[in-house]
Protein backbone atom coordinates (compact mmCIF):
# COMPACT_ATOMS: atom_id res chain seq x y z
CA UNK A 1 0.00 0.00 0.00
CA UNK A 2 1.35 3.45 -0.85
CA UNK A 3 1.69 6.22 1.71
CA UNK A 4 -0.91 8.21 -0.20
CA UNK A 5 -3.41 5.33 -0.07
CA UNK A 6 -2.75 4.80 3.64
CA UNK A 7 -3.23 8.52 4.36
CA UNK A 8 -6.55 8.53 2.50
CA UNK A 9 -7.69 5.34 4.29
CA UNK A 10 -6.98 6.63 7.81
CA UNK A 11 -8.03 10.25 7.20
CA UNK A 12 -4.74 12.12 7.63
CA UNK A 13 -2.57 14.10 5.26
CA UNK A 14 -0.06 12.40 2.99
CA UNK A 15 2.65 14.62 4.47
CA UNK A 16 1.84 13.36 7.98
CA UNK A 17 2.16 9.72 6.88
CA UNK A 18 5.48 10.58 5.26
CA UNK A 19 6.69 12.19 8.50
CA UNK A 20 5.62 9.10 10.49
CA UNK A 21 7.46 6.83 8.04
CA UNK A 22 10.62 8.93 8.27
CA UNK A 23 10.49 9.09 12.08
CA UNK A 24 9.94 12.85 12.18
CA UNK A 25 6.52 12.55 13.86
CA UNK A 26 5.02 10.19 16.43
CA UNK A 27 1.41 9.25 15.70
CA UNK A 28 -1.18 9.08 18.46
CA UNK A 29 -2.34 5.68 19.66
CA UNK A 30 -5.63 6.25 17.83
CA UNK A 31 -3.78 6.86 14.57
CA UNK A 32 -1.59 3.80 15.16
CA UNK A 33 -4.70 1.67 15.64
CA UNK A 34 -6.14 2.99 12.36
CA UNK A 35 -2.88 2.20 10.57
CA UNK A 36 -2.76 -1.34 12.00
CA UNK A 37 -6.41 -1.97 11.11
CA UNK A 38 -5.95 -0.64 7.57
CA UNK A 39 -2.83 -2.74 7.02
CA UNK A 40 -4.49 -5.80 8.57
CA UNK A 41 -1.77 -6.34 11.18
CA UNK A 42 -1.88 -6.43 14.98
CA UNK A 43 -1.06 -3.13 16.71
CA UNK A 44 1.89 -4.82 18.43
CA UNK A 45 3.51 -5.30 15.02
CA UNK A 46 3.83 -1.56 14.40
CA UNK A 47 4.01 -0.23 17.97
CA UNK A 48 5.81 -1.21 21.16
CA UNK A 49 5.61 0.65 24.45
CA UNK A 50 9.17 1.33 25.58
CA UNK A 51 8.60 2.29 29.23
CA UNK A 52 12.14 3.64 29.55
CA UNK A 53 11.30 6.25 26.91
CA UNK A 54 7.92 7.45 28.20
CA UNK A 55 6.69 10.83 27.15
CA UNK A 56 7.24 12.75 23.99
CA UNK A 57 10.49 12.48 22.09
CA UNK A 58 10.52 15.66 20.03
CA UNK A 59 12.46 17.88 22.39
CA UNK A 60 12.95 15.90 25.61
CA UNK A 61 12.95 12.18 26.40
CA UNK A 62 12.61 10.63 29.86
CA UNK A 63 15.42 8.30 30.93
CA UNK A 64 16.91 6.67 34.03
CA UNK A 65 20.00 8.30 35.60
CA UNK A 66 23.34 7.00 34.35
CA UNK A 67 25.94 9.19 36.05
CA UNK A 68 26.65 10.07 39.68
CA UNK A 69 25.68 13.69 39.03
CA UNK A 70 22.31 12.63 37.58
CA UNK A 71 21.62 10.37 40.59
CA UNK A 72 22.66 13.18 42.97
CA UNK A 73 20.32 15.68 41.27
CA UNK A 74 17.40 13.26 41.50
CA UNK A 75 18.16 12.44 45.15
CA UNK A 76 18.34 16.14 46.01
CA UNK A 77 14.93 16.97 44.57
CA UNK A 78 13.24 13.76 45.72
CA UNK A 79 14.60 14.44 49.23
CA UNK A 80 12.66 17.72 49.10
CA UNK A 81 9.47 15.79 48.35
CA UNK A 82 9.44 16.59 44.63
CA UNK A 83 8.12 14.07 42.07
CA UNK A 84 11.06 14.51 39.72
CA UNK A 85 11.95 12.62 36.55
CA UNK A 86 15.00 13.07 34.32
CA UNK A 87 14.71 14.06 30.68
CA UNK A 88 17.36 14.45 28.02
CA UNK A 89 17.04 17.45 25.71
CA UNK A 90 16.90 16.13 22.11
CA UNK A 91 16.92 19.47 20.31
CA UNK A 92 18.29 22.78 21.54
CA UNK A 93 16.20 25.42 23.30
CA UNK A 94 18.61 28.37 22.99
CA UNK A 95 16.19 30.92 24.44
CA UNK A 96 16.28 28.88 27.67
CA UNK A 97 20.03 28.16 27.48
CA UNK A 98 19.48 24.42 26.97
CA UNK A 99 21.61 22.43 24.53
CA UNK A 100 21.05 19.06 22.89
CA UNK A 101 22.19 16.41 25.37
CA UNK A 102 21.53 18.47 28.52
CA UNK A 103 19.78 16.57 31.31
CA UNK A 104 16.86 18.31 33.00
CA UNK A 105 15.04 17.37 36.21
CA UNK A 106 11.29 17.91 35.76
CA UNK A 107 8.82 18.02 38.65
CA UNK A 108 5.80 16.31 37.09
CA UNK A 109 2.55 17.85 38.22
CA UNK A 110 3.95 20.92 39.99
CA UNK A 111 1.86 24.02 39.35
CA UNK A 112 3.89 26.32 37.12
CA UNK A 113 4.44 29.91 38.19
CA UNK A 114 4.98 32.75 35.69
CA UNK A 115 8.58 32.71 34.51
CA UNK A 116 9.13 28.97 35.19
CA UNK A 117 10.83 26.81 32.57
CA UNK A 118 8.44 23.95 31.80
CA UNK A 119 7.90 20.90 29.64
CA UNK A 120 4.78 21.67 27.61
CA UNK A 121 2.80 19.37 25.38
CA UNK A 122 0.74 20.12 22.32
CA UNK A 123 -1.79 17.99 20.49
CA UNK A 124 -1.90 18.87 16.79
CA UNK A 125 -4.86 18.62 14.40
CA UNK A 126 -4.01 15.00 13.57
CA UNK A 127 -4.11 14.01 17.25
CA UNK A 128 -0.34 13.63 17.57
CA UNK A 129 1.35 14.73 20.77
CA UNK A 130 4.53 16.81 20.78
CA UNK A 131 6.55 18.18 23.66
CA UNK A 132 8.80 21.16 23.93
CA UNK A 133 10.71 23.08 26.55
CA UNK A 134 9.17 26.50 27.15
CA UNK A 135 8.79 29.44 29.50
CA UNK A 136 5.41 29.71 31.28
CA UNK A 137 4.09 33.29 31.07
CA UNK A 138 0.53 32.70 32.31
CA UNK A 139 -1.53 32.32 30.10
CA UNK A 140 1.19 32.21 27.40
CA UNK A 141 3.72 29.49 26.61
CA UNK A 142 6.91 30.84 25.04
CA UNK A 143 8.89 28.03 23.32
CA UNK A 144 12.60 27.80 24.01
CA UNK A 145 13.56 27.93 20.34
CA UNK A 146 12.95 30.48 17.64
CA UNK A 147 11.15 28.08 15.27
CA UNK A 148 7.89 28.43 17.24
CA UNK A 149 5.86 31.44 18.22
CA UNK A 150 4.44 31.99 21.73
CA UNK A 151 0.98 30.48 22.12
CA UNK A 152 -1.88 31.35 24.44
CA UNK A 153 -3.32 28.56 26.60
CA UNK A 154 -7.08 28.10 26.33
CA UNK A 155 -9.70 25.61 27.49
CA UNK A 156 -9.37 23.38 24.39
CA UNK A 157 -6.76 21.12 26.03
CA UNK A 158 -4.55 21.41 22.94
CA UNK A 159 -1.68 22.84 25.03
CA UNK A 160 -0.72 21.71 28.54
CA UNK A 161 2.11 22.14 31.03
CA UNK A 162 3.44 18.68 31.95
CA UNK A 163 5.93 19.73 34.62
CA UNK A 164 8.34 22.37 35.89
CA UNK A 165 12.07 22.15 35.16
CA UNK A 166 13.85 22.18 38.53
CA UNK A 167 17.47 21.79 37.42
CA UNK A 168 19.81 20.98 34.56
CA UNK A 169 23.11 19.19 34.02
CA UNK A 170 25.35 19.83 31.03
CA UNK A 171 27.59 16.87 30.30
Amino acid sequence: MTQAALADAIGVSRGFVSEIASGKKEPSLTTLRKIAETLGVPLSEIYTDDTDQRGFAEQATRFEPRSDSEVAMLDLFRGMGKRVELYEVNSPAPLLYLNKGDRIAVDIGEIAQPGDTVIASEIDDSGTGHSFVARWLDPWIEPGDTSRRPERMDDSGRLAVMGVVKGAIRL
